[in-house]
């Protein structure tokens, strides 16, 4: 009785130090709002891409990757796009004052998005632009969690497949001297199916992860993207930074990076066959 009663002592201390290590089952990807003017504009990019947030009092975190883009404009107002995400990432726990040596995270995430959109001037100076696509998205999700406290090292995993529908609206303003400055508002409800764990029932409790299998989760993502083409060329270097704002509350353990930062280039296909 009494090494039963000190191994859930021990047990608890170590849950209750691990809960300033959040388990964070999404991050945002970059915004795809391409410069879309006329039929046969297109857009081939590349981004270097950091999620931030997350990470609560006592913990370190990092969280760094790739965000590969398309789309091109079928028509004078239709266009196609598709993503392309990955993400890894690692969240640590700073605890001296509790007895656990270390509390490491780390996470791989990938994901596949395609959509469809409609996009339309809305001044007669073709200065200012309003589009809206929509999209699913589908990929996998997985991380390690490792614990070492004074007695023994604690290794559980968390592997999903993820699927995501988004609507995303933009505001966008473009000049003669290639800037672009556009306001986005990305709403996206992601799912997570086929979930193997080892964790314990109790664990999935403190973390949240109980009510996370086939429960749909909406976040709201407001952004500001800021772009520059080169003056009779059809490279365009872009920066980027949104937030993300998880609508659910009731799964506060599970949660989420607080937004995304991206820089990258782009090269429309359209002016590079004009200019030959």
């Amino acid at each position: 009785m009494k090494i039963a009663s000190i191994t859930a002592f021990i047990s608890s201390i170590l849950l209750l130090s691990s809960c300033t290590n959040p388990r964070l089952i999404y991050a945002p990807d970059a915004y795809n709002v391409p410069v879309l003017r006329e039929k046969g504009n297109s857009k081939l990019a590349a981004y270097y891409s950091s999620n931030y947030g997350g990470s609560r009092l006592g913990t370190k975190s990092n969280s760094n990757g790739t965000d590969l883009q398309g789309a091109y404009a079928f028509t004078s107002h239709l266009a196609l796009q598709a993503n392309y995400f990955y993400r890894g990432e690692a969240t640590g726990s700073v605890t001296p004052d509790i007895d656990v040596d270390s509390s490491i995270v780390k996470y791989k995430r990938n994901l596949f998005e395609f959509g469809a959109g409609y996009y339309t001037a809305f001044t007669e100076s073709h200065t200012a632009w309003f589009q809206v696509f929509a999209g699913a998205g589908f990929g996998e999700m997985n991380f390690t969690d490792r614990s070492i406290d004074t007695i023994q090292v604690y290794n559980n995993y968390y592997k999903a497949d993820v699927s995501k529908i988004f609507v995303q609206p933009a505001f966008m303003y473009t000049s003669r001297s290639g800037v672009a400055l556009s306001l986005v508002l990305r709403g996206s409800v992601i799912n997570l199916r086929n979930i193997q764990t080892n964790y314990s029932d109790a664990q999935k409790d403190v973390y949240g992860l109980t009510n996370i299998k086939g429960r749909s989760i909406l976040y709201i993502e407001p952004g500001f993207i800021g772009s520059y083409a080169f003056p009779h060329s059809p490279l365009r270097l872009e920066m980027q930074l949104g937030l993300c704002i998880k609508s659910d509350i009731q799964t506060f353990f599970a949660s989420n990076r607080k937004g995304n930062f991206s820089f990258g280039a782009m090269i429309d296909f359209s002016k590079l066959y004009k200019k030959k």
